[in-house]
């Protein structure tokens, strides 16, 4: 569970050879295009093993959902009813004629393939289409369950699980608004499907199905007998008296009720496929197997939990008689019946066997429906309860039967909301009104599943279509810049692959038919170069946001001024926290991209250190910053979508990187590479050589610098290949501060951001590459979460890496910093804090209200300098805590785009469930509410309105903790040495506040409060720290301050120099 689909394939297909619009001319054109992509993709996916088919369904899911909207936009231009929000005029010149291979009909020839169906209606192109869709976020949601039924693996702990499970609920549910969406619209259309995939009866069973599906991961997530089953498989495990999971009598009645729920939609599911058709169209044999047992594993787990809910009445008889129930809805005999040994007890271990090799190998695992995994349960259940009942209890059993026959009614949770599909943008319609610049050149008989000879996936030329012209593209701004790079289309593609980037083209004859540069050297970092800016559509989804500059956007990893791919060619997806859906991806580097990124760096740094003088890296970086100021609204809005943060932050975030890179061009030019100091002249005749027996002296005293002709020397050069470990909390400010300050020292940079927030690095990367640094010089490394540990720490222990910088948590920056000891390696650490806020009697309450407010949510509570304990004397805690809840009830959450936005969502969903969890915890500890709920908010952004706990106690996990959400405790104190007490006792001393009108009490507790930076009457510590920032465990190396951070990429050397005089 949840099934696993087969992707269908499709032959090509010419709009333009079958419509034309009045309206908008180049539509035919874009439909082909983007249909193009994806037969393409399809294809691609069809020959892939199963374990890559997992990583490249988003591709999947990218090419389909860019085509959606023009398809619609075709069905707009034929049918006047349509709602489109725009008149198109489009009428057929001849029938389309579209090929596409069923998946769900049943085979005529048991063991091939089923034959293509032809296509003639546009209808049945946007079902065939959109039920790919659907079944693509269907093995979505299974390849985010996968982990929980791996066995050889660690196992998920409870948040990973929730995690997973929440995943594949969300796109479950969006599969059967899809599925919901075409079965109303197939019921409009007035000629008869082609096949039973796409007819009505069908698509409301495959609507059923996903809301099966979805209703039982509801009991999935809160179920901890699956994992106990796992522990109770362990040959070591003899022990049967357990102590069974907490689950409340109310709540596993619920369960049951859901379960039915599921229950009922798998059955309505069954009756509409067997109702689809006939013959050859009738559905697939294995899906209704699939079907029949997901219907059978839902009732199980229904008697199961009747089960649960009876043993913990202390009814143990019945609730093994509810289990013996259970078993019989599976269709297997209990093992304490005379029927529940011999064959059919084997049969069913070998059925085991197979489905958790299955498993393992990422084949048609719980294509059962769950039912194997149910089976154990239920059997470990019953030898726990019946040995329970044998020694202890020795209760009746009753009947199996009126306990079925007394089975109530399902419960539904999930609530489908409508499918609203994707459609063009205003601006991109405008654009189609124009001619079509080329002719649509695509096959009518190739298939997506026909090997493709002479015709090479999008965007290449096919073969005999015109001679080849080879494109230099150059980045705006930047015709002069040496680096261009090379790739061959044909006159027919230009329209298509340069549409949607602002970039200026040159042409030149050629006759190479390459797609791109590529070294035949594996170990050459250009291994998978792509064109600059011009990402492959199958990878891209498409933007929910609008650039000026779209050249911006790089979905590549910059290594030596090249956009290449990983060498897994695998990507991750980068999710919009405000909407919790993908709009992109990144390529998924492993260890093997690490050493060529590095050699990139390390070849970089050998020129960019010697050519480069101070001067010369002090332009490059001025030239970077008036880059950044003028793209400072795009940057702002890829990092709204990376981050969530509202707008007003994310400009802002903008302007103080962009300030850095500034300071640091200025720092560039001013310090000095050598220092010769002037020593007076020695009184020792210069001719008089000194030696170690005979030191030299100035006025009979020995001195350090001999006579006047040694002299000493101060020489400071860059240290080398800095790594740049940057986390999403501010990744633009954090990445300028340190690539800036690297570069400036002459030191060469590879930024390995967050797998949150990529896109921002990449952006900056863009804008260096065109502020003229050389290649090598900024280059930056993506991955996914899950391959991070791992490529940061092949990038740590390299050789070539000389120095690393990290920001981001202190149990990651223990990681790196035991890894960079190994081969004691120049580090920086800038790590999380737990930071305190303490308001005296005397301070100016209203104002520092507003000031507190302002600065714990900022980015949603997501800063390190965030006070995380809100330290309030008893005497003015009921008014200042009703002073700070007016406040923050002024803040306005939503999207980081809406112009009323001050609260945006967290970035991630691990930090919505940590904090979901510090709330409950704080609640059962005795935290009072004063404002918020402590949980999720409706939606499918990870929005946390603004919460304020009383009452706080430092045994609560929030006390200890860094919160990095929109949470504030509020806790209560008498004394200024009761304060100072609390306030230190944390092992993460980065900063801390004080508010007090009193200038004795202000130096005491300045003295007192172990922190690296204190606000005193104030919040403001990044412009105004001139030091570097923290202590305790906080890390070493610059924290706020950019005067120390040139220091930490420079070597000092020191020398004598003797000059000789004849």
């Amino acid at each position: 569970m949840p099934f696993p689909f087969v992707l269908p394939t499709t032959s090509a297909f010419s709009f333009s050879s079958s419509f034309t619009s009045d309206t908008h001319p180049s539509l035919p054109l874009s439909a082909s295009t983007y249909r193009g992509v994806v037969r393409d993709a399809l294809k691609k996916h069809k020959r892939l093993s199963p374990p890559s088919q997992s990583s490249h369904i988003s591709t999947v899911i990218g090419a389909l959902n860019g085509y959606v909207p023009y398809i619609l936009a075709v069905d707009a231009g034929l049918n006047p009813n349509a709602q489109f929000g725009e008149s198109i005029s489009l009428r057929a010149t001849s029938p389309p004629t579209i090929e596409w291979r069923p998946t769900l009909s049943e085979n005529a020839v048991p063991g091939r393939e089923r034959s293509r169906v032809k296509v003639q209606s546009v209808d049945y192109e946007i079902a065939f289409t959109l039920s790919s869709l659907a079944n693509a976020y269907t093995l979505v949601a299974r390849a985010a369950l996968h982990p929980l039924f791996v066995t050889t693996q660690a196992t998920l702990d409870a948040q990973q699980r929730t995690a997973a499970i929440q995943t594949a609920t969300k796109y479950l549910l969006d599969a059967a608004s899809i599925y919901d969406w075409l079965a109303i619209r197939a019921e409009r259309v007035q000629t008869a499907p082609p096949c039973s995939d796409v007819s009505p009866s069908t698509l409301r069973a495959m609507s059923s199905l996903a809301l099966a599906e979805a209703t039982l991961l509801a009991v999935l997530k809160d179920d901890p007998y699956p994992a106990i089953v796992s522990q109770d498989r362990n040959k070591n495990d003899r022990e049967w008296m357990y102590k069974a999971p907490d689950i409340p009598k109310v709540r596993a009645h619920l369960f049951a009720r859901l379960c039915l729920a599921a229950a009922e939609h798998a059955a309505q599911a069954s009756s509409l496929c067997q109702a689809a058709g006939r013959g050859s169209s009738k559905i697939n044999e294995g899906l209704l197997r699939y079907l029949e047992d997901l219907r059978r594993t839902c009732r199980a787990k229904a008697c199961r939990f009747f089960g649960i809910d009876a043993e913990i009445g202390g009814e143990v008889g019945k609730a093994i008689a509810w289990l013996q129930a259970g078993l019989q809805e599976l269709g297997i005999e209990s093992k304490y019946s005379a029927k529940g040994s011999g064959f059919s007890r084997f049969k069913k271990e070998w059925t085991e066997k197979r489905e958790e090799r299955k498993v393992e190998k990422e084949t048609a695992w719980g294509a059962d429906g769950g039912k194997v995994e149910e089976t154990r349960v239920v059997e470990f259940l019953e030898v726990k309860w019946q040995k329970l009942n044998d020694t202890m209890n020795v209760q009746i059993i009753p009947p199996v039967g009126p306990l079925l026959a007394q089975m109530p009614s399902g419960r539904e949770i999930h609530a489908l909301k409508p499918y609203q599909p994707p459609t063009l943008d205003p601006s991109i319609l405008d654009a189609m009104r124009a001619p079509p610049e080329r002719k649509d050149d695509y096959g009518d008989a190739l298939s997506s599943d026909d090997e493709a000879k002479g015709f090479p996936a999008f965007p290449v030329a096919q073969k005999g279509t015109g001679p080849m012209r080879r494109l230099s593209i150059i980045q705006p701004g930047r015709e002069d810049y040496v680096h261009r790079r090379k790739v061959s289309f044909s006159p027919t593609m230009l329209s298509a692959v340069t549409s949607p980037v602002t970039s200026t083209i040159t042409t030149s004859s050629s006759t190479s038919s390459a797609s791109t540069t590529k070294s035949n050297n594996p170990n050459d970092i250009r291994h998978s170069v792509l064109v600059n800016g011009l990402p492959p559509p199958s990878p891209s989804l498409p933007l929910p946001f609008n650039l000026t500059d779209r050249g911006l956007l790089n979905r590549d990893c910059h290594v030596h001024n090249e956009w290449i791919e990983s060498r897994s060619k695998k990507r991750f997806a980068i999710i919009d926290p405000g909407t919790g859906r993908v709009w992109a991806t990144c390529p998924d580097c492993t260890k093997d991209d690490v050493g060529p990124t590095v050699r990139s760096a390390f070849s970089g740094f050998q020129g960019f250190s010697a050519d480069t003088s101070n001067h010369e890296r002090a332009r490059l970086l001025t030239a970077w910053h008036h880059l950044i100021i003028a793209a400072r609204l795009d940057l702002a809005t890829i990092l709204v979508h990376e981050t969530g943060k509202p707008l007003a932050e994310a400009l802002a975030e903008v302007d103080y990187g962009a300030g850095l890179v500034r300071w640091f061009a200025g720092e560039a030019d001013r310090f000095p590479q050598a220092v010769l100091p002037n020593f007076p002249t020695s009184p020792i005749s210069p001719r008089t050589p000194c030696t170690p027996s005979t030191p030299a002296t100035i006025g009979g005293t020995p001195t350090s610098s001999g006579f006047r002709m040694r002299r000493p020397a101060v020489l400071k050069q860059p240290v080398g290949v800095v790594l740049a470990l940057v986390p999403w909390s501010f990744p633009l400010a954090l990445a300028l501060r340190k690539s800036a300050a690297a570069l400036a020292a002459g030191c060469t940079v590879i930024i390995k951001p967050s797998s949150e927030t990529p896109l921002t690095a990449l952006a900056i990367a863009c804008l260096a590459n065109r502020a003229g640094f050389p290649a090598g010089a900024l280059n930056v490394i993506t991955t996914s979460l899950g391959n991070t540990p791992d490529v940061a720490e092949a990038l740590c222990m390299h050789p070539l890496v000389k120095a690393v910088s990290f920001t981001g948590s202190a149990r990651v920056g223990k990681r790196v910093a035991t890894t960079c000891t190994r081969n004691l390696k120049r580090l920086s650490l800038d790590l999380g804090g737990n930071c305190p806020f303490i308001v005296f009697d005397d301070a100016d309450l209203e104002n520092t209200a507003k000031e507190l407010v302002a600065l714990k949510w900022r980015h949603a509570g997501q800063a390190c300098i965030a006070p995380n304990r809100c330290y309030v004397q008893r005497r003015v805690y009921d008014s200042f805590s009703e002073l700070v809840v007016q406040e923050a009830e002024k803040l306005k959450v939503g999207h980081g785009m809406e112009r009323e936005t001050t609260l945006g969502p967290l970035t991630t969903i691990r930090g919505l469930y940590k904090a979901e969890a510090l709330c409950k915890d704080a609640e059962e500890k005795g935290a009072s509410v004063l404002l918020g709920t402590g949980r999720r908010e409706p939606g499918d952004g990870y929005f946390m309105s603004p919460t304020i706990l009383g009452n706080m106690t430092d045994s609560m996990l929030m006390c200890r903790e860094e919160i990095f959400a929109p949470i504030l405790g509020l806790y209560i104190f008498d004394t200024e040495d009761e304060v100072v007490k609390k306030a230190n006792d944390t092992p993460v001393g980065l900063a801390g506040y004080v508010f007090t009108k009193s200038s004795d009490r202000l130096t005491s507790m300045f003295e007192r409060l172990d922190a690296g930076v204190l606000g005193m009457n104030t919040v403001s510590l990044v412009a105004d720290c001139p030091v570097p920032a923290g202590n305790n465990g906080n890390g070493y190396g610059s924290g706020f301050s950019s005067a120390t951070t040139l220091e930490e990429f420079l070597i000092t050397k020191s020398g004598a120099m003797m000059i000789r005089q004849d």
